[in-house]
């Protein structure tokens, strides 16, 4: 089976922390556990041109 990679945007690192510390995430972060080799990579990132923009 080939690689599978997968990017999300968070608002920060908080927010990253806090959603792969969740009780929602809980079950689904321990089967991925049990289940797979995988590797989690948090990378910041910043807005050189900037043009980003975050919604309320």
């Amino acid at each position: 089976m080939p690689p599978t990679f997968l990017i999300i945007e968070w608002r920060s690192k908080q927010a990253a922390d806090a959603f792969y510390r969740s009780e929602e995430y809980r079950p689904y972060r321990e089967r991925r556990r049990s289940g797979a080799r995988n590797e989690f990579v948090l990378v910041a990132g910043e807005d050189f041109a900037g043009v980003a923009r975050v919604g309320d």
